[in-house]
């Protein structure tokens, strides 16, 4: 009796880290979705986020992201989680793999449609500074961006020279994981064990004391 218990005890805690780490999965979900950082999304980026992780979107799905959109058609934290809980999606969203080449390629085209506002093939650096923050890059970072991906010095970046870029990141991105996993190893091994102190026996206790 004790033992189913404890079993059922452990099942539970068990459950309840499988939805708190669900739930944070979610939340970073959204955090990547909200491109604007505004703290809502719109269908727009809902439909981007779904595409760049390779999730099908139905016409039923579509029909209850609207439902739950506010009047001015953003969607709201909340609201997100619950409704990817409760349909399907959750499970597609957890399967995809974020550092996989299909996977950068699909955010490189998503990404380059977003930052394209006016739909001309090309990304500008008014379009880019519009679809950043200050706080994320500033006007030199844009400038300097521009003047190691705009191959042709046209003053743009096409999408090969945008796809360029965030491969670019990418690899940024895995050499500075190998790093800190290579400096972690070396912190590991360079760490000194501690000696153990060994107690002075009686004799050498008494040897002391007639001294």
């Amino acid at each position: 009796m004790q033992e189913d218990k404890s079993s059922s005890m452990v099942s539970v805690i068990a459950k309840n880290l499988k939805d708190r780490r669900q739930h944070k999965a979610l939340c970073d979900l959204f955090d990547k979705a909200d491109t604007t950082k505004d703290g809502t999304i719109s269908i727009r980026e809902y439909l981007a986020i779904c595409e760049e992780y390779g999730v099908e979107v139905t016409p039923e799905d579509l029909k209850d992201v609207e439902a739950i959109a506010d009047e001015n058609g953003e969607v709201h934290k909340a609201d997100f989680i619950i409704h990817l809980k409760q349909s399907n999606m959750i499970h597609q969203f957890e399967t995809a793999d974020p550092e996989s080449d299909f996977h950068w390629k699909k955010k490189a085209d998503l990404a380059f449609r977003l930052f394209d506002q006016n739909g001309d093939g090309f990304v500008n650096k008014k379009e880019f500074k519009w679809m950043t923050t200050n706080e994320i890059i500033s006007k030199k970072q844009i400038d300097m961006t521009f003047k190691r991906c705009d191959l042709d010095g046209d003053g743009r970046l096409n999408y090969q020279e945008f796809r360029s870029m965030m491969f670019r990141q990418k690899k940024r991105l895995e050499d500075s994981m190998d790093k800190a996993e290579k400096d972690d190893k070396a912190a590991k091994l360079k760490k000194p064990t501690k000696k153990k102190e060994s107690k002075p026996t009686k004799k050498t206790k008494q040897k002391s004391k007639g001294k």
